[in-house]
This record gives C-alpha cells, structure tokens and sequence, in this order.
C-alpha cells in the first residue's frame, strides 16, 4: 500500500492523488481506478480523479467472493477489466465492468492482474504464465481460447499479478524467477532467519503468549507452528479459514472462517486440536481480546461500512456490545496487553496514519504515526508500539504517564513481507526483540525486456478467434 502521485512532465512539484492506494490506472478522462491495498473480504476498487476528488466505491463485492483487485482500464476509458479474489483467496477470476452501469460481467477465466492491448486481453496465472485471449471492448465479450505466450514470469501469488509492464509501441519489460513467501524471525537490527525454508502463502502470524507457537494462515487454513520441535501442525480443514488470534491464556486460537456452509463468523478451539471448534460470534472478522477475555474486539461489516465493536464473550453476559468506531476501511485493532488502550488505523487525514485512545473509554485519540502509518503491534509492556511506515517497521516509545505522548520514533528495518488487512501481517515475541513476519523472497534476475512483443503475439494468437 502507498501513495498515487502526480508530476508535471514539464517540471514542478509532486502532489499527492490518494495515500490508500494499492494497484491502480488512469483512464483517458482522468479517472483513476484504485485498490486501497488492503485486500480483507468485501474490500472493492474505487474511483477518484487526477484532482484528488474523494474517493468512491466502484464495485461491489458479491458476498460469495473475497475482494476485487488490479483493475486495468480499457481503450475507451469507460470501462474496466479487473481480478475478482474468489474464496478460498489462492483462487482468481477476470471480470469487466462499465462504469456508466456498473454491471460486472464475469469473464469465466481464471487469473489475475488483466490488460488490454491490440485486440486482446492477457492475463497471468499464479503459476508463472502469461496468457492472452482475443476480446471485444465494446461488448466485453471473449471471442476465443486463451493461448499460452510466456512461462516462468514472477508472480504476486495472492491475486496471481505478474511484474511486467507493456509500452504502446509494443514492447513487453517483465521479471522471470521464483516469487515465494518465507516464514522469518527477524532482530531489531535486521537480522533475519528462516523459520522455515519451505516456501507458502503464509499470512497473519501472531505468537503464543508464551513465546513457543506461531499460528498462522496457509492455505486457507490455520496451522500451529512449534518453534522448538519445529513442526508445523493443520488446526482446521474448512479451506476458508484466517486470520488467527490467540487468547490471553494461550489455550486457543480464535479465526475468522466458513463452517459446515454457515455465514461468515468468528470461531475458536485449542491449540492443539482437543475438542473441536466452536463459533463464537457471526458475522465478524478478526477478534482482540481483553485480558480478562469478558470482550472480543471484532470487525463487522454493515451497510457498506466497517464497523469496530467490543462484544461480550459471554452468551449469558447482561453486557451491551460497545460501538468504538466506524470506517470504510477496516481498522487493524490491537489492544495493548493491559487492556487500556486501543491503538488502530484511520484516513481521516486523507492519510492512513496510526492512532490510539483509551479503551473502552472516554478520552482523546492520540496519533502515532508521522508520515504514515498501519499495522500496529504492542509490545508486552506497553511501553512500544510498533507499526509498518512505508517498507519499514518503526517503533514508537510511548509515555502513558502523567499524560500520554510519543516520546521517540525509530526505523528499525524493512520490513519486506506481506501486509495485513483486518490485522497486522506480522508479530513481536513476548521479549519485544524478535518479530515474526511473511518475507517475500524472490530469485528474480535483471528485467527481461521484449521489444516487438506484440508482433509476436500477433502470429502465436492466428486463429485463436472463435
């Protein structure tokens, strides 16, 4: 996630489009098509200008699907060609849209990150491919079999986007090489290790209050990580559950899933598979906890909005459900371990920047960041609050006492992993010195440039039209 920023070709200064911007084009009105970078089930694309208008929803997010991303304008700036994230996420679907009506037309192609050129629509597939079908922009019809142009491409696994870019004279730039994921402890120098060497679509992994287990997402699923026996060990099969979350005493993990064809809803069992699971709240996604576990901070999606809410853990409990915030991004919540403040994520500024205030409260919110800011992370004494600036992950010193303030800000290293969406995509041991995130690894050689690409794609497509 970062920043959509224009520059006069004749020179002058930078200005800033949008701060919340994932993969984004720029039609030929000035129309500018953007993900917010965070890809949590629900999230559309959205349309603002070149001027730097408000942004707006452009899609809809069918509630059988995960999110929609990369979205690609084509020639006539009206419409758009774009990836629809199906549940599981491993999986993606091309999709066109007009923006005059809105309809989403599903392509029936698997793959990722569309674009348009000559007559033509190409796509990648998540396993290094490139892709190119023959397609009608006025109808935005497919008019023939998808042909296989290129093999071995670096790959985005998670909406199956390739690193490539096409000039309009028809020259193709693009990576070639293994794009994996790497479970990694990392110091507060920057030193990294390996926890696994195996590569995975690891996301989400948060640390057992102990300091000996790592749960995580794979596969659409959650798994417990021993550090010491180092093993990795499947704590469900429903193919649709994330986002884990250990509660205080360390005996489960909490997950957002789909169970036995049930709507979406938070979900709890014991780390080690004893009994099974039980839901505990629905329609919800991701789950906090207070310490004495009487609250679970969750995310719900309401009337096309986030909504932060504090619900009792208790069935029985005479306790009322507390609203604490309302976006349209989810806030990424983290409760400090004392259960006094609550630090989370908002636009307000026009930039995402961290915040945090009491909880439940009253009092004053409090900015964390400068500059940017999402993801945070408490350390166990409350003292630090870390959070990803940018690439980088900082950590801010904290004072509580006798008022609240930022007393230092320090970079720490990069932080080359995956992001989060509703929560951090990464974690600190309960020592406050080892962090634990999805490394993005890549054997990557120089750009690979391909000049008449079009030319040849013109012959290897002869008579792929239907």
């Amino acid at each position: 996630m970062g920043s959509v920023v224009k520059v006069p070709l004749a020179g002058g200064p930078p200005s800033v489009i949008t701060d919340t911007a994932g993969r984004f084009d720029w039609g030929r009105d000035g129309t500018i098509a953007f993900t917010k970078g965070i890809t949590v089930r629900g999230s559309p694309i959205w349309r603002t200008n070149a001027d730097g208008a408000p942004p707006e929803r452009l899609t809809e997010v069918d509630s059988t699907d995960h999110a929609h991303g990369s979205p690609s304008f084509l020639p006539d700036g009206k419409s758009i060609v774009f990836t629809i994230l199906l549940t599981p996420i491993e999986r993606t679907e091309l999709a066109a849209m007009r923006l005059a009506d809105r309809r989403i037309m599903r392509l029936g192609i698997s793959g990722g990150g569309p674009f348009y050129a000559d007559g033509f629509l190409f796509f990648s597939r998540s396993d290094g491919t490139l892709s190119g079908v023959p397609f009608d922009p006025s109808s935005l019809r497919v008019l023939g079999d998808p042909v296989l142009l290129l093999e071995g491409l670096t790959i985005k696994q998670q909406a199956a986007v390739a690193d490539l870019a096409l000039s309009p004279t028809g020259t193709l730039v693009h990576l070639s090489g293994d794009a994996g994921v790497q479970l990694t402890e990392a110091s507060r120098d920057g030193t990294m290790r390996a926890l696994r060497s195996e590569h995975g679509f690891y996301r989400h992994p948060q640390v057992s209050p102990d300091g000996r287990r790592i749960a995580l997402s794979l596969a659409s699923d959650i798994w417990v990580y021993d550090i010491a026996a180092t093993t990795l060990t499947r704590l469900t099969m429903t193919g649709s559950a994330s986002v884990p979350d250990w509660t205080p005493d360390g005996r489960r993990i909490a997950f957002t899933s789909v169970l036995s064809g049930q709507s979406a809803g938070v979900w709890w069992r014991p780390w080690d598979a004893s009994a099974l699971a039980e839901r505990i709240l629905t329609e919800a996604r991701g789950s906090k906890f207070t310490p004495a576990m009487d609250y679970v901070i969750t995310t719900m999606q309401e009337s096309g909005k986030w909504w932060l809410r504090a619900v009792p853990l208790a069935k029985e409990s005479s306790r009322q459900s507390i609203t604490l915030l309302t976006s349209e991004i989810p806030r990424q919540p983290r409760l400090s371990r004392d259960g006094k403040w609550l630090a989370y994520i908002s636009e307000e500024t026009g930039r995402l920047e961290v915040y945090v205030q009491p909880f439940p409260g009253p009092g004053g919110r409090h900015q964390i960041s400068s500059g940017g800011g999402v993801e945070a992370v408490w350390s166990r004494e409350g003292t630090e609050l870390f959070y990803r600036g940018g690439m980088a992950l900082i950590a801010a010193m904290l004072q509580t006492n006798p008022e609240f303030q930022v007393v230092r800000r320090d970079t720490l290293f990069t932080l080359n992993g995956l992001a989060g969406d509703v929560q951090a995509g990464y974690d600190v041991f309960p020592d406050g010195k080892r962090f634990v995130f999805p490394r993005i690894v890549s054997t990557s050689s120089a750009p690979v440039v391909f000049t008449g690409w079009l030319d040849h794609v013109r012959e290897r497509m002869a008579g792929a039209r239907n």
